[in-house]
């Protein structure tokens, strides 16, 4: 787990990838999981760079899902 969270952290945030998310709810489980901290990490990562770099396209889906009684954290 080590090894995955330092190669996590040595990505570039601002990298364009070419993914087409149409749901954040396999992302957004993750977050509240307190079993694997690297999976966190991983999915906080993603969300934050698929919002910064795609803000158009991934800001209203997050706010959407956010809102969502499926998303469970709500």
């Amino acid at each position: 787990m080590d090894r995955m969270w330092k190669a996590i952290q040595s990505w570039d945030v601002n990298s364009h990838r070419n993914i087409n998310y149409r749901s954040f709810e396999p992302i957004l489980r993750l977050l509240p999981q307190g079993i694997a901290p690297v999976s966190q990490h991983w999915a906080t990562w993603a969300l934050f760079n698929l919002v910064s770099v795609y803000p158009g396209k991934y800001c209203p889906l997050l706010i959407k899902e956010e809102e969502s009684p499926s998303c469970g954290r709500c």
